[in-house]
């Protein structure tokens, strides 16, 4: 299954060079030092790199959000910023070339929603990350 969705977003079944968008700490974290509108710029100053590089794909991931919260406790403010960011870097990166988001937290309960999704939506992402 992983397999055939690999292929259905990247027109072949192996061998993608995807391009990391590592976002610096969020507001509402313990590490933030930026704000969103700086948090955005740095952002997109990566995708513009990735773009002029024709890599098959970028993945936009909130890596320095260190320690990682628990999913219940991801505050909106995450959630929103990231979901700027991944719009914004969006827009650079061609419609040809598919966009992912992950978003770091702990794992509490598989019940309650999903944050990436709201991400993965309003950003027009065309793939997120699971683990």
């Amino acid at each position: 299954m992983a397999l055939s969705r690999f292929g259905q977003v990247f027109g072949r079944w192996k061998g993608a060079i995807i391009g990391m968008i590592h976002v610096k700490a969020l507001p509402g974290t313990p590490l933030n030092q930026y704000g969103v509108d700086q948090l955005v710029e740095m952002a997109c100053t990566e995708a513009q790199i990735y773009k002029e590089a024709h890599v098959d794909g970028v993945l936009v991931e909130n890596m320095f959000d260190v320690p990682y919260v628990k999913r219940l406790s991801l505050g909106p403010e995450v959630v929103a910023c990231m979901t700027k960011v991944c719009c914004e870097v969006r827009r650079i990166i061609p419609r040809s070339v598919p966009c992912g988001v992950q978003v770091q937290y702990i794992l509490r309960n598989a019940c309650t929603l999903d944050p990436r999704l709201t991400i993965f939506f309003h950003s027009r992402s065309m793939f997120r990350c699971q683990y």
